[in-house]
């Protein structure tokens, strides 16, 4: 609608008058008002075109309601097309013209839009051009005391042969007259019609002017105004006379100064118009030849064609014709009965016409002159003619919902904010009457009073897009829709149900004033259904199952930390020395890194915990693995190397390799946590329970599966790394390397994420089952990597033990002597790892042994003597 009534489609000197339009003080539009919506009027510039269109508006607007635009144009040729669907109605569309001159020209031109535009019918009063002169000049022409001899200046034939009468309306008249010519506006343009500097003359007056003599002159309006028909029957009757476009306002004023003054003038003008109220009885018509359709109708609208001052090849020689004014409409008016009717059946008589003519200007004459002289008139008219005016008025129609009762929508006035509820429908009637708008103005029978307001719980949406199936409920007396699944709602509780579930309540969403399990908008259908229980898509941290796992990750964890205590309390034993205990230790903190993760998976997503989860599992995972692999490194470089030379790899070093490690874990988060984060985010999934009804979850979601691979993937190497190097050290001495058992945790590992993986991405279970299983695969696997790490020792150090205590028995004093000069671990002659002290070199190839008294111990120092092993190496604890 922004682009209506705008260049380059709407002609210069076109106006547009919306409903609400403003105008300045110098009478240019302000504000151009509102289109949408109303009922758009066709003006012209002249009189009696816009008295019977404010006729016509005030009683569409007053009695059926209507509101009215007004499209001004001096352009007659696209009418009808103004009313079609293409061309200028897309831009300049209007919907009713009230005065149109149907000539047959312009008739046969207005039939290519006939499928969109129609006429309605004759105004009644006829229009008529012609040529004008003064009754003065009348009666002065046929004084013999003036003029012999005489002449008819109301007839045409003198203009041809009387000289005196030529000589007495010559053309320096207008040329010689600077307060008209040049004129004002150009109303003639260089080369249209014949004319050069707004002039046009005939062949007779360039006959003339070639013997020296003057050419009459005869003022017009515009080259528009009936084109060329005066000028071309003043050709063929031989008038010698020029034509001289002044404008409306520059003829008229010319002609009424001339008749003031006394001067005789010949004018183009027409009838009906308020210049021959004004001046009644003051001018007088120039009788042309008679006229009839035949002769008329031979009219080419043309003048000049072939140069100023030649001979034209338009024919006509005849007075104007009497013209047919028609009413003319958009075919989209018949849409609307009453405003078809009303423009179909409006007649004003010639007498009516002639008094509306009057009326204007006596209105125009008073002083001061009121606001809007059209308006006052029109208004006048239709108070004082009711009788005539009646007619035009179709039968009131009986009142229906649909036709004659609008409606307002409250709480869905601003769709940016949230919409009211309930949702109100307040109903009024499009025209009320002016003294009771509970009453209609444009409609009798029928529907006798509005409905009720209709509460209802129906979106705004629904609303505006079903409005007939709502409108059948309220046309009905007592008339409610059946209850279906639309008028219920339900609401989904916290995740605070046992067994971790939320419970779904049902409600309707209007119920009934005294029983809330009815409802107040919808009648029988289906009932409320019974509550529903739906996983939790989180295990809330008082749910029995969390409890049961935060017990054994408990307990777990506190074994792991028993177990750190017996390490670091037995680093010194070889046993313990020779798996390097630092290693170990770190290998334990791993596991209960993965006791504490597995309470992370528990409790609402949030954004710490949604980043710390996959954390705490990828880290220990690797303070596991790496502190293995990096044991099992450390046993290859010292035992595997083929020279025979002295290896340092100190546990400082070692540990910056574990570095790199956990390095590499946290270039992946940190780089998960910046790119692509896991957030706790609210998702919607369609839920079976509630059929296919979608339910927000609260879960944690990343955009990419691509870091989660990344970290699998370095998972696997370090899992595969270790047991390559398993592999490799197989054939140390089992003092020093435990690729038994890395081989065996590796394993467990393996087949932990064969079935967590799939359990993750490809199984859909409810929130508790899938933590119960999560953790207790975790924390199995975790207990059994950590058993076959550190249990191997403590029953070899039992068994140790428990040999220790049997020799004893039976060797006696003095063999324990013995034996712990050749197995004290710490009198500098061997070494394996360094216990946190000085470097210690490895001075024997024959490892130390737990303290063995007597017998026992012989057997297994020989024993042990005959275990090949690597020529000798050093590692130390720095």
């Amino acid at each position: 609608m922004s682009e209506l009534y705008k260049a380059p489609c709407k002609p210069a000197k076109s106006k547009f008058y919306g409903v609400g339009s403003k105008l300045n003080v110098d009478g240019t539009i302000a504000d151009p008002g509102r289109v949408n919506g109303t009922l758009v009027v066709e003006l012209k510039g002249w009189v009696s075109y816009v008295l019977t269109a404010m006729v016509f508006s005030i009683i569409a607007q007053e009695v059926f309601g209507y509101e009215v635009s007004y499209y001004y144009t001096s352009e007659s040729g696209s009418m009808a097309q103004r009313m079609s669907s293409v061309g200028a109605g897309v831009c300049t569309p209007v919907h009713a013209n009230i005065e149109t001159w149907a000539t047959a020209a312009v008739t046969e031109s207005y039939s290519t839009y006939s499928n969109e535009s129609y006429s309605s019918g004759s105004i009644g009063y006829s229009g008529r051009s012609g040529a004008f002169t003064t009754k003065d000049f009348v009666k002065k022409g046929l004084d013999e005391t003036v003029f012999t001899p005489t002449y008819s200046a109301d007839f045409w034939r003198d203009y041809a042969k009387s000289e005196n009468l030529i000589k007495s309306i010559p053309v320096d008249n207008v040329l010689k007259n600077p307060t008209y010519y040049p004129p004002q506006e150009t109303a003639c343009a260089n080369n249209t019609q014949g004319c050069w500097n707004s002039c046009s003359k005939t062949a007779a007056c360039t006959a003339r002017e070639a013997q020296t003599k003057t050419c009459m002159v005869v003022v017009l309006m515009y080259d528009y105004y009936d084109p060329g028909y005066m000028q071309a029957v003043f050709e063929n009757l031989d008038i010698p006379s020029y034509f001289c476009f002044l404008g409306y306002d520059g003829m008229q004023n010319y002609a009424i100064e001339s008749l003031a003054k006394g001067k005789p003038v010949v004018f183009y003008h027409y009838e009906p118009d308020p210049l021959h109220f004004q001046y009644e009885g003051k001018f007088e018509r120039i009788a042309l030849p008679r006229t009839t359709p035949e002769e008329s109708i031979v009219d080419t609208g043309t003048f000049g064609e072939n140069g100023d001052g030649k001979k034209t090849n338009n024919p006509v020689k005849v007075d104007f014709p009497f013209t047919s004014l028609e009413k003319y409409s958009a075919s989209l008016l018949q849409d609307q009965p009453l405003l078809a009717s009303l423009i179909s059946r409006m007649t004003i008589s010639e007498f009516q016409v002639n008094k509306l003519m009057r009326k204007y200007v006596q209105l125009t004459s008073t002083t001061p002159q009121p606001e809007d002289a059209v308006f006052s008139t029109a208004c006048s008219w239709i108070k004082e003619n009711y009788r005539v005016w009646n007619l035009w008025l179709d039968r009131l129609p009986m009142c229906s919902l649909i036709t004659h009762v609008t409606h307002e929508i409250i709480g869905c006035e601003d769709l940016t904010a949230a919409a009211v509820f309930p949702r109100r429908i307040e109903f009024s009637w499009r025209s009320p009457h002016p003294d009771s708008h509970s009453l209609p103005y444009n409609c009798d029978g029928g529907l006798t009073q509005l409905p009720d307001p209709l509460i209802t719980s129906r979106s705004c949406e629904w609303l505006k897009a079903n409005v007939l199936i709502w409108i059948f409920w309220v046309s009905t007396t007592n008339m409610k829709p059946d209850c279906d699944a639309t008028f219920y709602s339900y609401n989904i509780s916290r995740c605070d149900h046992p067994g971790s579930k939320r419970e779904v309540q049902y409600y309707w969403m209007i119920p009934d004033a005294t029983n809330a399990s009815l409802s107040a908008e919808c009648i029988h259908g289906v009932a409320l259904p019974t509550p529903v229980l739906l996983d939790c898509e989180f295990v809330p941290y008082d749910a029995g199952g969390f409890v049961v796992v935060a017990v054994l990750a408990s307990l777990l964890a506190a074994l792991l930390l028993i177990a750190m205590g017996f390490v670091y309390h037995y680093r010194a034993l070889p046993i313990i020395k020779r798996s390097q205990y630092q290693f170990l230790l770190v290998l334990l903190a791993g596991g209960i890194m993965i006791c504490g993760a597995v309470w992370l998976y528990a409790g609402e997503p949030t954004a710490i915990l949604c980043k710390f989860r996959p954390a705490g599992i990828a880290i220990g995972f690797t303070l596991i693995f790496g502190a293995l692999v990096v044991k099992s490194l450390r046993v290859y470089r010292v035992f595997m190397s083929g020279a025979m030379k002295r290896v340092v790899l100190s546990t400082r070093t070692m540990f910056k390799i574990l570095g790199i490690f956990l390095f590499i874990d946290i270039v992946i988060l940190v780089a998960w946590a910046i790119v692509d984060p896991s957030l706790a985010t609210t998702t919607t999934e369609a839920t079976a329970e509630l059929g296919g009804e979608d339910v927000e979850r609260l879960q944690c979601t990343s955009t990419s599966f691509i870091f989660t691979a990344l970290l699998i993937f370095w998972k696997a190497v370090l899992l595969f790394a270790g047991l390559y190097l398993s592999f490799l050290i197989r054939k140390v001495s089992s003092d020093f390397q435990e690729s038994v058992w890395i081989f065996a945790s590796a394993i467990v590992v393996l087949f932990t994420s064969l079935i967590l993986l799939p359990m993750a991405y490809l199984v859909d279970l409810p929130a508790e089952t899938f933590y119960l299983f999560f953790a207790f695969l975790l924390l199995v696997s975790t207990a059994t990597v950590m058993a076959l790490m550190i249990v191997p020792k403590i029953l070899r150090l039992h068994a140790l033990a428990s040999d220790s205590a049997s020799s004893g028995g039976s060797t006696g004093a003095g063999d324990t002597n013995s034996g712990e000069n050749s197995t004290r671990p710490d009198n500098g002659n061997s070494n394996s790892n360094g216990g946190g002290g000085d470097k210690k070199e490895m001075k024997s190839v024959v490892p130390s042994a737990p303290r063995l008294p007597g017998a026992a111990f012989k057997k297994k120092v020989a024993a042990a003597a005959t275990v090949k092993v690597t020529p000798v190496k050093q590692f130390t604890d720095k």
